[in-house]
């Protein structure tokens, strides 16, 4: 009798513990995820004669520094349907695209994760400043 009392004891600490595991795994999931989605942006010679005196790299990255590449699937960059191509996936990171430009246009910023999630975004490419950026908390459950 006392060995299935304690067999009982055993069976129920570890129905309570894959409890607590899954609690702590749900608890885990439902921290957001913060990105940085942004550009760079630096202005060529004006001696250059192209049109294209504007070079710019879209991005995206995380805010805490932690590699998106175990999260992140794929991300696809929508560009102006002036570029050839004007979609482009990165299917590793560094999750960036770099280009030559003559103007800003808004940038659609389309991440599939790993869980089979997705999250779509938009950017305005700004040539104001060297970096500019936006975080985002994304919340992968």
């Amino acid at each position: 009798m006392e060995k299935a009392r304690k067999l009982n004891e055993v069976i129920q600490l570890k129905k309570e513990a894959e409890l607590t595991f899954q609690t702590e795994k749900l608890a885990l999931s439902l921290i957001p995820k913060k990105l940085l989605i942004g550009n760079t942006y630096e202005k060529l010679d004006d001696d250059i004669k192209s049109t294209n005196k504007h070079k710019w790299k879209i991005y995206v990255s995380s805010a805490d520094g932690d590699d998106l590449n175990s999260c992140i699937q794929e991300v696809e960059f929508v560009l102006h349907p002036t570029f050839f191509p004007p979609t482009l996936i990165c299917k590793h990171g560094p999750f960036e695209v770099s280009r030559l430009g003559w103007g800003s246009f808004q940038i659609g910023v389309n991440i599939t994760w790993k869980n089979g999630k997705k999250s779509d975004f938009k950017h305005d490419l700004c040539f104001d400043n060297p970096v500019t950026e936006n975080s985002v908390d994304v919340i992968l459950k």
